[in-house]
């Protein structure tokens, strides 16, 4: 049975403005989060190349944390140069749906980074993660950041 999560954005937060470029937003995501992070792809209407590179790289979802429902039973990646520069240069060739739907990186305790809807809603991003890194990626991917309280 699916546990009801808080959502990130329902508690004071990181809002950072949607990035419109998967690539740059894959490039730029291993410098903010910390190492061990994992990306959990949902809803996606995984293209073939997609559905080879979750196969490949999935890890089980035994050892995560509790998440918000459209989470708990997604594919989740390991976040790390080589799969977010497999997965920036796959968004080159793909729409953001062959991608995923919603998105989220979470530590071994908690999600720290929530993304629904693609390019289309803002990114939430926990206050656990420090100002300057976020600072660093909005401004690598060409995009505004404030507090949400």
């Amino acid at each position: 049975m699916k546990q009801n999560v808080p959502y990130l954005f329902d508690n004071p937060h990181w809002q950072v403005d949607p990035v419109l470029d998967l690539d740059i937003f894959f490039a730029n995501l291993p410098g903010m989060v910390p190492p061990e992070s994992v990306l959990c792809l949902a809803e996606g209407s995984w293209s073939k190349e997609g559905k080879v590179f979750i196969r490949t790289h999935m890890q089980p979802n035994s050892a995560a944390p509790s998440l918000p429902s459209e989470f708990q039973d997604a594919p989740r990646i390991p976040v790390n140069k080589e799969t977010m520069l497999t997965l920036s240069e796959m968004a080159t060739r793909h729409a953001a749906p062959e991608i995923a739907i919603h998105l989220c990186v979470c530590t071994r305790d908690t999600s720290i980074l929530e993304w629904y809807d693609l390019t289309g809603d803002p990114i939430t991003i926990s206050l656990s993660v420090p100002e300057v890194e976020v600072a660093r990626f909005a401004g690598k991917c060409g995009v505004r950041f404030r507090i949400q309280e």
